[in-house]
């Protein structure tokens, strides 16, 4: 049985294929995306929330609080956090396309609402891109990849800066700024 850092269910089937090892356990992985077995059983494989190995579920546990995920921000809430389908649908435009932004336009659209996502550089990921720039922190590009794939639906526009008199001509509903920080 092999466990620790096998993220990738690719990666897994071949270590079965190849006769590597008999078994692959996954913990984090599943705490990361509990569908994880079924997406790729189905060929999903870009829908995976993929584990980036960093600790925040074990952390969270070693210190006696709840388990929390930094690419998951559901687990441990799943009942609570339950999407629900909106009876009244609105234009909801977000500044910022960082991991709190895509995931703003993921839940607001799989709520039924139109979305809108401006950002404001050439791609998605905010300052998660400079992190996986790092090649010790590599599987952290991983999260942008994952939202890029959930965002089928949302109208994201790049190298689109907001400002206040910019959003009147999008006429929405609701603005959600999720412009992050600035970094140290």
């Amino acid at each position: 049985i092999t466990a620790h850092r096998i993220n990738d269910p690719i990666l897994a089937e071949n270590l079965l294929k190849e006769g590597k090892v008999d078994l692959v356990a996954m913990a984090r992985p599943l705490i990361a995306d509990p569908e994880l077995p079924n997406k790729a059983r189905e060929g999903r494989y870009d829908e995976i929330r993929m584990f980036i190995a960093c600790n925040r579920c074990f952390d969270s546990l070693f210190d006696g609080k709840s388990i929390t995920c930094l690419v998951n921000p559901d687990v441990g809430r799943e009942k609570e956090y339950r999407i629900k389908k909106t009876e009244n649908p609105k234009k909801v435009l977000i500044v910022g396309g960082g991991p709190g932004g895509m995931e703003a336009a993921r839940v607001a659209f799989l709520r039924g609402h139109e979305v809108v996502l401006y950002e404001k550089s050439g791609e998605l990921g905010g300052q998660i891109n400079l992190i996986a720039a790092c090649p010790e922190m590599k599987e952290f590009e991983n999260i942008p990849r994952y939202y890029k794939s959930q965002l089928k639906g949302v109208r994201v526009e790049l190298n689109a800066k907001v400002t206040p008199n910019s959003i009147p001509q999008e006429n929405p509903d609701v603005v959600i700024i999720a412009t992050g920080a600035l970094p140290i």
